[in-house]
């Protein structure tokens, strides 16, 4: 299983199984404001302060969105943000007997954090083609390790299944620039910094088969969850 397999399994899994009512409460929001964003964007994740020190050399990458309302005729936008970045893969072969022939399956694990947060952000509408703006947010982070067992056929797993799963507070600001590209869409260019309350979780190599116990040990993690998260995107205003 690749990388962007792996990301695809892990969005549809957040999404639509835990975030899928918060989702559908931003679809019903947008017929309240006259003006209103959406926001696509790549991100990456660099933790911080205590977080940094139990996991030096640490980078997630992936993929995050938001919707957000103009309040009135205010520079003030109120919304919610929505993302899921990977900061570790690994994959292991595993040799099983089936019907008395000898086979290599592959076990593929993924440490992830998912978050959503609302927004609230200050962005002036200047005649200008670059625009910028300030935010601040507070929601959660999902920090969770996950696994899947497939087959040499490629088939469905056989085997899936949440090792670790810890939610956490989390809160910050950040601001960036909106750089026009049309009428209606705009290159998003944004820094956020979150501190994230302490978490229980792992990284890659935490995770190991003990062959004489015939079992796997586990190296659980513990310290707060700050980070730096940069990102580049596109903005889409729907009037």
């Amino acid at each position: 299983m690749n990388t962007i397999t792996s990301l695809g399994f892990e969005l549809q899994f957040v999404f639509v199984r835990t975030f899928t009512p918060i989702l559908f409460g931003i679809s019903l929001s947008v017929q309240v404001y006259a003006q209103s964003s959406i926001d696509l964007s790549l991100m990456g994740g660099l933790p911080v302060n205590e977080f940094k020190s139990e996991v030096p050399g640490l980078f997630g990458f992936g993929i995050q969105g938001s919707f957000l309302g103009q309040v009135e005729e205010s520079p003030m936008y109120l919304g919610m943000q929505a993302g899921i970045m990977t900061y570790g893969m690994q994959s292991e072969d595993v040799t099983v007997w089936v019907d008395g022939f000898r086979e290599t399956w592959d076990r593929q694990r993924s440490h992830n954090i998912a978050l959503v947060h609302m927004i609230a952000r200050i962005k002036p509408d200047l005649n200008f083609p670059i625009q910028p703006y300030v935010e601040g947010l507070v929601g959660t982070k999902v920090l969770y390790t996950r696994y899947t067992l497939k087959d040499d056929y490629g088939n469905e797993p056989i085997d899936q299944n949440t090792e670790l799963l810890h939610w956490t507070m989390s809160y910050g600001g950040g601001g960036g620039l909106f750089i026009r590209l049309g009428p209606a869409i705009a290159l998003d260019l944004k820094l956020r910094y979150l501190q994230g309350s302490k978490a229980n979780y792992m990284k890659k190599g935490d995770v190991k088969f003990d062959d004489a116990t015939n079992a796997f040990t586990y190296h659980i993690r513990s310290s707060r969850t700050d980070m730096l998260l940069p990102s580049i995107g596109l903005s889409f205003r729907m009037e």
